[in-house]
């Protein structure tokens, strides 16, 4: 009678034991791909900055990056790190690395950041943080993106 009862409480035991650490698994997953997101988006957030701080914009109005602040990665095509200005409503410098491509972003308000996951060359997921800033009057955001699994 005792082994009759042992058998089928051992295998509750066993299923709710797989259950419980399933679930926290899940969580404890859920919350390490949180931090770093959060973590990847606060040095696209910096470099974001970087970036601003070394822009030239012309008396004709044309923009221009300083040359020391290219990274190697955004020089290579498809590199998986790229960055994108876009001046009032209209990009006007991107990354060698986004070759003829564009990112797909919305431009900010001064002092505004967004992150959110964007489709880049060949079809690449990336985390993307664009930020809005201004200079001369003239509203610009700046959107530095990369493969979240790069750092």
């Amino acid at each position: 009678m005792m082994r009759s009862l042992l058998a089928p409480l051992v295998i509750g035991l066993l299923l709710s034991l797989a259950v419980v650490f399933g679930v926290q698994w899940s969580a404890v997953r859920a919350s390490v791909d949180s931090v770093m997101k959060d973590y990847i988006a606060g040095e696209l957030g910096q470099e974001s900055d970087e970036l601003f701080s070394a822009l030239e914009i012309q008396p004709d109005g044309e923009a221009k990056l300083q040359q020391h602040h290219f990274e190697p990665a955004f020089l290579v095509p498809s590199s998986g790190r790229y960055f994108q200005f876009m001046v009032e409503r209209a990009i006007a410098l991107r990354s060698p690395s986004l070759t003829d491509e564009s990112l797909a972003m919305m431009p900010l308000k001064p002092g505004e950041r967004q992150v959110t996951y964007v489709t880049g060359p060949k079809g690449q997921m990336l985390l993307l943080s664009a930020t809005g800033y201004e200079a001369l009057g003239r509203p610009i955001t700046v959107a530095v993106a990369e493969l979240p699994t790069q750092k």
